[in-house]
């Protein structure tokens, strides 16, 4: 049996093989990078042309959903112009990330009900809004107290189900009315789509709603009735 005689490095190599558990119970939260690659991947990692986009995320694992980030206006790094990748990112920021990312997909932002948010002190003034936001449109959840806890840091779970809560925000209705059609359609494109609908469900002066979805490329798994009537499964 192998003994360690150097203390210090036996005492080194312990906490680098031991998990780091933070004083809340095991998450020590989520790093900027880390998030802003969750956003990245959650739009379909889109190809970038630009290799950098800020200086201290080159060579790292989010460097190309940094670049997709900035262009997006999702992030903007500070007055140095680095992103600080490696440091846990705050509620704040992971705010004004979530409320950018909703306004990029095209949605309103709105503050809703909660716009006396904007008159609390405990929050940081570039953020007022974004927080706003964020706690108006139940994306972020005031802590124990009414606390918002703006600089404390945010865990994997409170990431996922905040990111969840925002993107419900731009989630709009289908409506394969005539004149949404052309709109809409080619967004099903190889994805697989359950329609109800008979002979009589016709486009325009087209071809039927079946034909014309099948056309554009998606994958018709179930249709409620044929042709004929008769009900597939």
């Amino acid at each position: 049996m192998r003994i360690c005689k150097n203390m210090t490095a036996c005492l080194l190599t312990l906490a680098l093989l031991l998990p780091v558990y933070a004083a809340d119970g095991g998450d020590a939260g989520v790093k900027r990078g880390e998030a802003i690659r969750t956003l990245y991947e959650r739009e379909g990692s889109p190809a970038v042309i630009q290799s950098v986009a800020f200086p201290d995320a080159a060579g790292t694992e989010y460097a190309n959903a940094a670049v997709w980030a900035k262009g997006a206006g999702i992030v903007y790094g500070d007055g140095d112009g680095l992103v600080h990748g490696e440091r846990a990112v705050t509620r704040a920021e992971l705010a004004a990330m979530l409320c950018r990312l909703v306004r990029y997909r095209g949605a309103e932002v709105s503050m809703g009900e909660n716009a006396r948010i904007l008159t609390r002190s405990d929050m940081p003034g570039w953020a007022v809004n974004e927080m706003a936001w964020a706690f108006s449109n139940g994306v972020l959840q005031e802590k124990e107290g009414g606390a918002l806890d703006a600089w404390g840091a945010v865990t994997a779970g409170e990431l996922a189900e905040a990111l969840e809560k925002a993107e419900a925000l731009t989630k709009r209705p289908v409506v394969l009315g005539d004149e949404q059609f052309d709109e809409y359609v080619p967004l099903l494109d190889g994805k697989r789509v359950a329609l109800f609908s008979n002979h009589t469900g016709i486009v325009g002066n087209r071809t039927s709603v079946s034909d014309e979805m099948d056309f554009k490329g998606a994958d018709l798994v179930q249709l409620g009735l044929d042709r004929n009537g008769g009900e597939i499964t």
